[in-house]
C-alpha cells in the first residue's frame, strides 16, 4: 500500500518492492488513485482479504501514533485511515496466511502494537520520525536481504548495519537505532520461500 506522497518520494519504495517480482507475487495499491476515502477503504479491505492470502503487508508513506485508533496511516492530504478501520480485514488476512507487516513510515509503535494484538506474528516499523532518504536506504537493504531468503530479523539487522555504515554520507547519526521488529515470542521468523522449477530441480 502506497500512501500519501506529500513531501516524500515514493518512487524508490515502489522500485524496491517491485524488485521482489522475480521471487514473489507483488501487487500494489496506490492510495493517490482514490479520491473518495470510503472507496479507498473498501479497496484496501478487499485486497488484503483475498482468499488466496498474502504473506506480507507493506506500507510506505506517512504514519502517526494514535493510541485511541491503534495508529494511523496517511492516504492523502489530511486523510488518514486507522488500524481500527481495517482491523476486521487484518484478522481475515491473518487467517488467510498473513505473517509479516512492514511499515516504512514514521512513528509506528502504535501500529506495531495493534497488529501484534490482532494476531499478526511479526511487524517491522520505524519507532521515530525518519528522513525520507534514510527510509529509502533502509527499505532497499531490507528487501535485498529478504530476497536472499534471509528471515525478517536477519534482514532488519543487515539494513540497520548498512545504515550505521552510511551515517556520514546520509548525515543522520543514530538512524540505525530507529527500525524495530516486534513479534510473538514463539513465532517462527518469516522468510520468503524459494519456488519455481529451479528450486524444485535444486531440491
Amino acid at each position: 500500500i502506497f500512501g500519501s506522497g506529500d513531501g516524500l518520494s515514493l518512487e524508490q519504495d515502489i522500485q524496491a518492492i517491485n524488485s521482489l517480482n522475480q521471487i514473489a507475487q507483488v501487487e500494489a495499491l496506490d492510495c493517490q488513485e482514490y479520491r473518495d476515502i470510503s472507496v479507498l477503504l473498501k479497496a484496501i479491505c478487499q485486497k488484503i482479504t483475498e482468499s488466496e492470502g498474502w504473506d506480507i503487508l507493506f506500507f510506505a508513506g506517512h504514519s502517526n501514533e494514535s493510541a485511541l485508533t491503534g495508529g494511523e496511516i496517511c492516504v492523502g492530504r489530511n486523510r488518514f485511515l486507522s488500524v481500527k478501520d481495517i482491523a476486521h480485514s487484518l484478522k481475515v488476512a491473518r487467517q488467510n496466511g498473513l505473517q509479516f507487516a512492514l511499515f516504512n513510515s514514521c512513528q509506528g509503535l502504535n501500529l506495531a502494537e495493534s497488529l501484534i494484538d490482532l494476531g499478526i506474528s511479526q511487524v517491522a516499523i520505524m519507532r521515530e520520525p525518519i528522513h525520507d532518504r534514510v527510509a529509502h536506504v533502509f527499505i532497499k537493504q531490507f528487501l535485498d536481504s529478504l530476497a536472499s531468503y534471509k528471515d525478517v530479523h536477519e534482514a532488519l539487522l543487515d539494513a540497520c548495519e548498512y545504515l550505521k555504515q552510511q551515517e556520514t554520507r546520509l548525515n543522520y547519526p543514530s538512524a540505525h537505532w530507529v527500525p524495530s521488529l516486534f513479534r510473538h515470542p514463539n513465532a517462527e521468523l518469516f522468510r520468503i520461500q524459494p519456488f519455481g522449477w529451479r528450486h524444485r530441480l535444486q531440491r
